[in-house]
């Protein structure tokens, strides 16, 4: 039976440990051998070794472990999102812009569209201003007979053949005159048997402008070269713009007339 070492003996064999570098390496193994083979010697020695929260960090560490792979989860979701968010945005994108195109198309045929009927509503406001203006002209110079002999749209035949083309040959105007002074809107003979013919080269629109005022001067010339006779300028409308007369022989006229109209 072994008998317990008295604390002088134990004291001995602790100096002779610390005098002999080979006692120590052999205790140094004898401990290390011993706490290998007892689970519960190495717990008791990290309680004593390691603080709680150093004993913790294995746990924590699982912990976080677990954390992080929630947190890739819910990266990988989000990436999924901005990526079903993005292809959102680019439908958007093309969305949007096939509506601005749509809009332009619309826009376009919107301006096509008025613009045939602003052309409708002119070619009939001057159908109508031809008829409606020939007699305010004849009464301005108190005639008794007043006579269309040419308007733009249907061009007159007897027009070309007994004005314009024997203008031509004559050499009293050129080809390119005499097309434009075809497009006059609308030519007046005005008659009265005790006063001279008097004849009105006649533009119309409905709102007249400065353009117009010029064409009128310059075809009432070309009528006058062409006949050999003096020939009148009238532009006539609804209303002027700007209000007077740039051109100070050129008449405006007002269409539809302010009076009743002459039967």
């Amino acid at each position: 039976m072994m008998t317990q070492p008295s604390a002088g003996s134990l004291r001995d064999m602790m100096n002779a440990v610390e005098q002999s570098p080979d006692l120590q390496r052999e205790l140094r193994q004898w401990v290390l051998q011993l706490v290998r083979s007892s689970d519960e010697l190495r717990q008791e020695l990290r309680r004593e070794i390691l603080t709680d929260e150093l004993l913790q960090l294995p746990v924590r560490f699982t912990r976080m472990e677990q954390d992080v792979g929630v947190l890739k989860d819910d990266v990988g979701v989000l990436k999924d999102d901005v990526a079903g968010l993005k292809e959102d945005v680019a439908g958007l994108k093309d969305g949007q812009a096939r509506l601005e195109q749509y809009v332009v198309d619309l826009r376009l045929g919107q301006a096509q569209v008025s613009g045939h009927i602003s052309d409708l509503r002119g070619r009939d406001y001057e159908s109508r201003a031809v008829e409606r203006s020939r007699r305010p002209i004849r009464r301005l110079h108190d005639m008794e007979m007043g006579t269309v002999i040419h308007v733009s749209n249907p061009p007159s035949p007897t027009f070309d053949a007994e004005i314009l083309i024997p203008a031509i040959r004559s050499g009293r105007i050129t080809r390119d005159e005499a097309d434009d002074l075809e497009d006059a809107d609308c030519i007046l003979r005005l008659e009265d048997p005790d006063k001279e013919t008097i004849y009105a080269v006649v533009e119309i629109s409905i709102t007249v402008q400065e353009t117009d005022r010029v064409r009128a001067a310059r075809r009432a010339d070309l009528f006058s070269r062409a006949m050999g006779i003096e020939a009148l300028a009238y532009v006539v409308g609804q209303q002027e713009e700007p209000s007077g007369h740039t051109i100070s022989r050129v008449t405006f006229v007002k269409c539809p007339p302010e009076y009743p109209a002459e039967l």
